[in-house]
């Protein structure tokens, strides 16, 4: 999650099962941000002492003391809000510009970029994890395509000299159910969060595996 300041209390509405209005959760995606490079003061032991800058002194002893001990850590700030527009007439519609073969061969070829971690978010390439839920809740025709995902789809990947083990596999991720969820819910039950059960995902191939 996004480590720098952001306004977590975003969501204020009505909520009908506890009939008045309120926060009803507290937001910790870090969308709703409030300056990108100033370290999330709740998160600090300090607090916003000294201006919050022992929080920014705390933040860098972090890093540096986790560096000692070999761990790497991946900041999630959401920059690509900086320009919605952009995102709105592009990324959300074609993708084109991340989508070109030419464009990954210059960035792997590049001296400077090729070093550099780059992580998409997929959104499921294919559809395979629901795939995987598919076979769990014993729909019929998915042993076959399951048997298929878990070698590592040859049928898409095998061409480019991919093998099953060069595949990252999934079943939930921060879109739709939880795994809890996945197998004790058939389907979703979000009246509490004040939208009218409207949030989140609704396509889950959830099973509640004979729970009432």
């Amino acid at each position: 999650m996004p480590c720098h300041e952001f306004n977590e209390l975003e969501y204020f509405s009505y909520n009908p099962v506890l009939g008045y209005y309120k926060y009803f959760k507290l937001n910790y995606w870090g969308y709703s941000t409030i300056n990108y490079f100033s370290p999330k003061l709740r998160y600090a032991s300090v607090g916003g002492r000294n201006g919050g800058l022992d929080a920014i002194n705390e933040f860098k002893q972090l890093i540096k003391e986790a560096h000692k001990r070999g761990i790497e850590g991946v900041d999630n700030s959401v920059f690509y809000m900086l320009a919605p527009k952009i995102l709105e007439d592009d990324l959300l519609t074609t993708g084109s510009s991340l989508t070109n073969p030419p464009l990954i061969d210059m960035i792997s070829n590049d001296l400077i970029l090729r070093g550099v971690k780059l992580i998409a978010e997929a959104w499921d390439c294919g559809g395979l994890y629901q795939v995987v839920r598919q076979f769990i809740k014993g729909t019929d025709g998915f042993s076959g395509v399951f048997a298929e995902w878990l070698c590592g789809s040859p049928n898409l990947y095998q061409e480019g000299g991919r093998k099953p083990w060069n595949s990252i596999y999934f079943i939930c991720a921060h879109d739709g159910f939880t795994l809890a969820d996945l197998v004790m819910h058939s389907d979703k039950h979000y009246l509490a969060n004040g939208v009218d059960n409207k949030d989140v995902e609704s396509h889950n191939n959830s099973w509640n595996c004979g729970q009432s």
